[in-house]
């Protein structure tokens, strides 16, 4: 993937700027599109409430995508994780889940960043940001069983399950989410969408633990907005994802975890 460069299925799923601004994209760049944003209102509405229909829209957009006689099942799978960009690192993703996130100020920088025209840019910026050095807030991450659960699924890349014969795989498998679970993120029910979620990963010989998804207490649009964002700095999507997996597993995988957490640790410093 080119952080500068759409995909396809970036195309067809829309970024941001495309779903919250009143532009769309053809071959010949950026044109006013008619009847307004797909997605409206931003910076009258809260930033989360705006996010969680953005969930919605792409939702939408990839239903009409599968639909369609020429696309193909890479975009037919369209991953809810917007893949075109910087990505963040969990420590983000623990502090955003936690309420510990300005999203009055967060709506305000988004609206201006959405103004600007990012083809090319990323090369050079992408190395003058720091991944954050917050072992604490990945764990808090880690810690939130529906958004671990629901993460691989809405990312497009679940890990291979480590075995006693491969205790450390470092495959994986192409995966989305089944309409129903946008419907239940949505709408507050997203524990429903991770209980049919953690019995697909324990199909796939990940030996989790986690139970007990109606105690959370995570916004439904902090949860949403979470699910929409890609995990690519630091250590990589892949390897941020078996962290938060192995952290919700049996005893016998969680070593992993935290020898993962510890050398990621020392390579930061």
């Amino acid at each position: 993937m080119s952080a500068g460069r759409p995909t396809a299925a970036e195309a067809v799923g829309g970024s941001l700027m495309t779903l919250l601004r009143p532009v769309v994209l053809s071959p010949f760049g950026l044109g006013w599109a008619k009847g307004g944003p797909r997605v409206p209102n931003l910076g009258r509405r809260p930033l989360f409430d705006v996010l969680n229909d953005v969930v919605g829209a792409r939702a939408a957009l990839a239903c009409s995508a599968r639909s369609g006689i020429d696309v193909s099942d890479q975009v037919a799978g369209l991953p809810f994780a917007f893949d075109y960009g910087l990505g963040v690192d969990l420590a983000d993703i623990g502090r955003l889940l936690h309420g510990q996130v300005d999203e009055e100020r967060l709506g305000a920088i988004l609206s201006g960043l959405l103004l600007l025209q990012w083809k090319d840019s990323f090369s050079v910026i992408g190395h003058r940001l720091a991944v954050p050095d917050d072992p604490v807030a990945r764990l808090h991450a880690a810690s939130e069983p529906a958004y671990v659960v629901l993460a691989p699924f809405f990312a497009g890349r679940l890990p291979v399950a480590p075995t006693d014969v491969e205790p450390r795989p470092n495959r994986s498998i192409a995966v989305h989410p089944r309409p129903e679970w946008v419907g239940a993120v949505r709408t507050g029910r997203a524990h429903a969408a991770a209980r049919a979620a953690a019995r697909l990963l324990r199909g796939r010989g990940w030996r989790l633990i986690v139970d007990g998804f109606e105690r959370s207490n995570v916004e439904r649009g902090r949860l949403a907005a979470a699910l929409l964002l890609h995990l690519g700095r630091g250590d990589g999507d892949l390897r941020q994802i078996r962290f938060l997996l192995n952290h919700q597993c049996t005893v016998g995988t969680r070593w992993i975890a935290s020898r993962e957490s510890q050398e990621s640790s020392n390579e930061q410093t």
